[in-house]
């Protein structure tokens, strides 16, 4: 299976009288994945990219992209365990603003069983 989409707009929020703010936004994906008997595997890769129009805090837009990989093992119709590791790459100059450097890259891990009835 392969499937992907990409998507790209502008958003507006409008938080107080005096302070309104539009973001551009790109975003797409691929996921891959495949199922092995009572396995299954998948990879998704996610890019993205925000911008605050001309004028407004730039130090706000982020871009950046992200890999998923899971394992999915079913051995019977009611059980099923699943293994996640998610990494984000990204860069926003406004966390520079609070000490901290403005790429960041993060790993998550997931492990989840399901009982399904």
């Amino acid at each position: 299976m392969l499937i992907g989409q990409a998507l790209a707009g502008e958003t507006e929020i409008d938080p107080s009288p005096a302070g309104r703010a539009t973001t551009r936004f790109q975003s797409a994906y691929l996921l891959a994945g495949r199922h092995f008997g009572d396995w299954g595997a998948a990879a998704r890769l996610d890019l993205f990219w925000t911008q605050l129009h001309r004028g407004l805090n730039q130090e706000a837009s982020e871009r950046g992209h992200a890999l998923t990989l899971a394992a999915t093992w079913a051995p019977a119709r009611w059980f099923q365990l699943t293994g996640e590791a998610l990494r984000i790459d990204s860069r926003r100059g406004q966390r520079a603003q609070i000490g901290l450097a403005p790429r960041a890259v993060e790993t998550q891990f997931l492990l989840n069983a399901r009982f399904l009835y």
